[in-house]
Protein backbone atom coordinates (compact mmCIF):
# COMPACT_ATOMS: atom_id res chain seq x y z
CA UNK A 1 0.00 0.00 0.00
CA UNK A 2 1.23 3.30 -0.63
CA UNK A 3 1.00 6.42 1.49
CA UNK A 4 -2.38 8.21 -0.09
CA UNK A 5 -4.07 4.68 0.58
CA UNK A 6 -2.58 3.84 3.83
CA UNK A 7 -4.36 7.73 4.47
CA UNK A 8 -8.00 6.80 2.51
CA UNK A 9 -7.98 4.07 4.46
CA UNK A 10 -7.64 5.86 7.84
CA UNK A 11 -9.95 8.60 6.56
CA UNK A 12 -12.61 5.80 5.95
CA UNK A 13 -11.96 4.16 9.20
CA UNK A 14 -12.73 7.62 10.98
CA UNK A 15 -15.86 8.29 9.27
CA UNK A 16 -17.30 5.24 10.25
CA UNK A 17 -16.19 5.41 13.67
CA UNK A 18 -15.29 8.77 14.92
CA UNK A 19 -15.16 7.17 18.78
CA UNK A 20 -13.74 3.97 18.71
CA UNK A 21 -13.58 2.16 21.63
CA UNK A 22 -11.99 -0.96 22.73
CA UNK A 23 -13.20 -2.98 25.74
CA UNK A 24 -9.18 -3.43 27.08
CA UNK A 25 -8.45 -1.47 30.34
CA UNK A 26 -5.38 0.88 30.36
CA UNK A 27 -4.57 3.97 31.50
CA UNK A 28 -1.61 5.41 29.32
CA UNK A 29 -0.41 4.26 25.87
CA UNK A 30 2.38 2.01 27.67
CA UNK A 31 -0.48 0.03 29.31
CA UNK A 32 -2.76 -0.35 26.13
CA UNK A 33 0.66 -1.45 23.67
CA UNK A 34 0.83 -4.54 26.84
CA UNK A 35 -2.84 -5.20 26.78
CA UNK A 36 -3.14 -4.99 22.93
CA UNK A 37 0.28 -7.69 22.93
CA UNK A 38 -1.37 -9.94 25.39
CA UNK A 39 -4.83 -9.99 23.58
CA UNK A 40 -3.46 -11.12 20.74
CA UNK A 41 -3.11 -14.50 22.73
CA UNK A 42 -6.12 -14.12 24.49
CA UNK A 43 -9.60 -12.50 25.14
CA UNK A 44 -10.13 -8.85 26.26
CA UNK A 45 -11.83 -10.27 29.16
CA UNK A 46 -8.80 -12.33 30.26
CA UNK A 47 -6.37 -9.79 29.67
CA UNK A 48 -8.33 -7.32 31.59
CA UNK A 49 -8.52 -9.89 34.54
CA UNK A 50 -4.85 -10.38 34.29
CA UNK A 51 -3.43 -6.42 33.73
CA UNK A 52 -6.48 -5.54 36.84
CA UNK A 53 -3.92 -6.58 39.52
CA UNK A 54 -0.80 -5.68 37.55
CA UNK A 55 -1.34 -2.53 35.76
CA UNK A 56 -1.52 -0.16 39.10
CA UNK A 57 2.09 -1.21 40.72
CA UNK A 58 3.82 -1.77 37.53
CA UNK A 59 2.16 -0.68 34.56
CA UNK A 60 4.53 1.73 33.15
CA UNK A 61 7.92 0.40 31.60
CA UNK A 62 10.21 0.73 34.97
CA UNK A 63 7.73 -0.63 36.72
CA UNK A 64 7.69 -3.60 34.50
CA UNK A 65 11.89 -3.54 34.86
CA UNK A 66 11.44 -2.97 38.52
CA UNK A 67 9.53 -6.36 38.81
CA UNK A 68 12.30 -8.35 37.25
CA UNK A 69 12.54 -11.93 36.70
CA UNK A 70 11.64 -13.53 39.42
CA UNK A 71 8.54 -10.58 40.43
CA UNK A 72 6.85 -10.97 36.90
CA UNK A 73 7.17 -14.96 37.24
CA UNK A 74 5.32 -14.16 40.27
CA UNK A 75 2.85 -12.05 38.76
CA UNK A 76 1.78 -14.71 36.00
CA UNK A 77 1.62 -17.61 38.28
CA UNK A 78 -0.69 -14.76 40.63
CA UNK A 79 -2.78 -14.25 37.88
CA UNK A 80 -6.17 -14.59 37.49
CA UNK A 81 -6.37 -15.38 33.63
CA UNK A 82 -6.30 -19.00 32.09
CA UNK A 83 -2.67 -20.31 31.89
CA UNK A 84 -2.76 -22.48 29.01
CA UNK A 85 0.57 -23.92 27.57
CA UNK A 86 0.43 -25.66 23.64
CA UNK A 87 3.51 -27.57 23.35
CA UNK A 88 5.86 -28.08 20.25
CA UNK A 89 4.43 -30.64 17.82
CA UNK A 90 7.75 -32.26 17.80
CA UNK A 91 11.03 -31.76 19.66
CA UNK A 92 13.32 -28.99 18.29
CA UNK A 93 17.18 -28.92 18.01
CA UNK A 94 17.61 -25.56 20.16
CA UNK A 95 14.53 -25.55 22.61
CA UNK A 96 13.64 -29.65 23.96
CA UNK A 97 16.21 -31.35 22.26
CA UNK A 98 14.54 -34.77 21.74
CA UNK A 99 12.52 -34.41 25.12
CA UNK A 100 9.50 -36.40 24.93
CA UNK A 101 5.73 -34.62 25.99
CA UNK A 102 6.30 -34.94 29.35
CA UNK A 103 9.96 -34.35 29.52
CA UNK A 104 9.09 -30.91 28.04
CA UNK A 105 6.52 -30.54 31.27
CA UNK A 106 9.21 -32.17 34.10
CA UNK A 107 11.69 -29.73 32.89
CA UNK A 108 9.45 -26.71 33.04
CA UNK A 109 8.05 -27.62 36.20
CA UNK A 110 11.63 -27.94 37.31
CA UNK A 111 12.82 -24.54 36.19
CA UNK A 112 9.65 -22.98 37.59
CA UNK A 113 8.73 -23.95 40.95
CA UNK A 114 4.89 -23.15 41.97
CA UNK A 115 4.13 -22.72 38.44
CA UNK A 116 0.71 -23.80 37.80
CA UNK A 117 -1.26 -24.13 34.16
CA UNK A 118 -5.00 -24.50 33.23
CA UNK A 119 -4.70 -26.51 30.34
CA UNK A 120 -1.79 -28.15 28.13
CA UNK A 121 -2.85 -28.78 24.86
CA UNK A 122 -1.17 -31.09 22.87
CA UNK A 123 -1.59 -32.84 19.52
CA UNK A 124 -2.12 -36.61 19.04
CA UNK A 125 1.11 -37.23 17.15
CA UNK A 126 3.80 -35.86 19.54
CA UNK A 127 1.72 -37.66 22.51
CA UNK A 128 0.87 -40.70 21.38
CA UNK A 129 2.64 -43.32 23.27
CA UNK A 130 3.90 -40.98 26.44
CA UNK A 131 2.54 -43.11 29.73
CA UNK A 132 3.22 -40.24 31.75
CA UNK A 133 2.00 -37.12 30.20
CA UNK A 134 -1.07 -36.80 31.97
CA UNK A 135 0.40 -37.20 35.69
CA UNK A 136 2.81 -34.68 35.13
CA UNK A 137 -0.23 -32.51 33.43
CA UNK A 138 -2.08 -32.75 36.83
CA UNK A 139 0.74 -32.09 38.74
CA UNK A 140 0.81 -28.48 37.73
CA UNK A 141 -2.85 -28.32 38.24
CA UNK A 142 -3.93 -28.94 34.79
CA UNK A 143 -6.08 -30.50 32.29
CA UNK A 144 -4.38 -32.53 29.57
CA UNK A 145 -6.01 -31.66 25.85
CA UNK A 146 -5.21 -33.77 23.01
CA UNK A 147 -6.74 -32.49 19.83
CA UNK A 148 -5.34 -32.01 16.47
CA UNK A 149 -3.74 -28.88 16.35
CA UNK A 150 -1.07 -29.59 13.22
CA UNK A 151 -1.24 -28.28 10.10
CA UNK A 152 -3.13 -29.72 7.51
CA UNK A 153 0.00 -30.24 5.52
CA UNK A 154 1.61 -32.54 7.84
CA UNK A 155 4.68 -29.98 8.91
CA UNK A 156 5.87 -29.17 12.50
CA UNK A 157 3.47 -26.15 12.35
CA UNK A 158 0.25 -25.25 14.77
CA UNK A 159 -2.61 -24.78 12.73
CA UNK A 160 -4.15 -21.47 13.90
CA UNK A 161 -7.72 -22.31 12.80
CA UNK A 162 -7.26 -26.05 14.34
CA UNK A 163 -5.63 -23.93 17.56
CA UNK A 164 -8.19 -21.17 17.75
CA UNK A 165 -11.41 -23.63 18.11
CA UNK A 166 -9.04 -25.67 20.67
CA UNK A 167 -8.75 -22.31 22.76
CA UNK A 168 -12.18 -21.46 22.01
CA UNK A 169 -13.66 -24.78 23.66
CA UNK A 170 -11.16 -24.44 26.51
CA UNK A 171 -12.37 -20.66 27.20
CA UNK A 172 -16.25 -21.56 26.91
CA UNK A 173 -16.20 -18.97 23.84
Amino acid sequence: MNRAAIEECFRRLREANPQPRTELEYGSVFQLLVAVILSAQATDRSVNLATRGFFPGHGTPEGLLALGEAGLAEAIRTSPAQRILTLNLVPTADETPSYTASRHIEVLAEHAPGLRLDTVVADPTFVSGDPHLATFVRSLGADLVVAPVRMRDGSARHDPLLLASVYAGIMGL
